[in-house]
């Protein structure tokens, strides 16, 4: 219940930010009604690795769903945080391979990990490059 509030919460700050009203798909999924904007949203707890606080998984699914469509947004929040992140589906491809998967029966998934700074700077951290993605241009906040 406190997840779902959470991303209500984060939803609603980016409905209005991007004026835009979203259809809830699925429990993670959301589209406008023409279905040309399309957001994923997964939320994390604040993991005990100071370093690196939040996982995520990016479903294969989710991919499909962001990316097929006019606009697509992959949305991350994290329970004690008071911002969150839009990241373009446009992004999410260009970085897919710089990060660990797994691959199992239900299918593939990428590991997403959020790295904080203590600048309050966030990072999405691509171990297999180094090369890492400054969350700074998809940081919004939540009211």
């Amino acid at each position: 219940a406190l997840v779902d509030k959470k991303r209500d919460d984060i939803l609603n700050e980016f409905s209005r930010k991007h004026v835009v009203k979203l259809v809830r798909k699925s429990r993670a999924t959301y589209w406008t009604a023409d279905r040309a904007f399309r957001v994923a949203c997964t939320i994390s707890k604040r993991y005990e690795d100071p370093k690196d606080p939040y996982w995520f998984g990016y479903d294969h699914k989710w991919r499909e769903f962001i990316s097929s469509s006019y606009e697509g947004f992959f949305v991350l929040g994290g329970m004690d945080l008071n911002v969150a992140f839009a990241i373009p589906a446009s992004v999410m491809e260009a970085k897919l391979n710089d990060r660990n998967t797994t691959d199992n029966r239900r299918g593939m998934w990428w590991h997403i990990v959020l790295r904080q700074q203590a600048d309050e700077k966030y990072f999405m951290v691509c171990s297999k490059t180094g090369n890492h993605l400054d969350l700074t241009p998809y940081l919004f906040n939540l009211t």
